[in-house]
């Protein structure tokens, strides 16, 4: 297959939206993005084409091109792990047909919406850990039934009800509440740092405490702590 035109250009593009971008210097028209001896460095290709692009530990910050990266159809990976990024989570759920997303080791940061995943069906690995996200986890991340590993460890999240995985990984965030049934399969090592969980596979059991006929709701709840 023949690399379009219009993947250098978007290439291009999607450099210009960064900052302290010098670790892309090979970015240019000189060389094409996928020339055997020379290829742009962090561009991933197969048969001549853009699979996939490895931009992590680059010191990139500023901003993402998300209508870029959208402009590449075979794009089916990327990866801007140990980077500067800030800010809300981008509208990465538009490239519907990726496969792998690791935004690891950023300072992305606030919520994201509930149904943010639904249009990311193709995907099987998400890493989003070490970054400053906060609330709910997004309830669509269990309609992803092609998705293998999630990464969401040292974060801000919540816990919601999850599908099986085969790799998962919750710690150091502020979780609380029992840990569902269908995630207890999983080491303990996954879930410690969040001194409000409780239930298998932590040791940390719930003690119930019945209320006294006279005390308040808030007063029964103010003692029961799920140690």
């Amino acid at each position: 297959m023949v690399l379009w035109a219009s993947d250098i250009e978007a290439l291009l593009k999607l450099k210009e939206s960064f900052k302290d971008a010098k670790e892309l210097d090979s970015w240019n028209l000189d060389t094409l993005p996928c020339n055997e001896t020379n290829p742009w460095t962090g561009v991933i290709c197969y048969k001549g084409i853009v699979y996939g692009l490895r931009l992590g530990d680059m010191g990139l910050s500023g901003s993402i091109d998300i209508f870029a990266l959208q402009e590449i159809g075979s794009l089916r990976s990327i990866s801007f792990m140990n980077n500067s990024f800030t800010g809300p989570i981008l509208e990465f759920n538009r490239l519907g047909t990726l496969k792998a997303l690791y935004l690891s080791d950023n300072a992305f940061s606030g919520g994201i919406k509930e149904d943010y995943f639904l249009k990311m069906e193709s995907s099987k690995k998400l890493w989003m850990s070490d970054n400053k996200f906060t609330g709910p986890i997004p309830i669509s991340l269990a309609k992803l039934t092609n998705l293998k590993e999630l990464h969401l460890e040292g974060n801000q999240f919540s816990i919601p009800p999850l599908p099986a995985l085969t790799s998962l990984n919750f710690s150091n965030n502020n979780l609380e509440g029992q840990i569902p049934t269908g995630l207890s399969k999983f080491n303990a090592s996954s879930f410690l740092g969040n001194a409000g969980l409780y239930g298998k596979p932590l040791s940390v059991e719930c003690k119930v405490v019945s209320p006294t006929p006279r005390e308040s709701k808030t007063a029964y709840e103010a003692r029961h702590l799920h140690r």
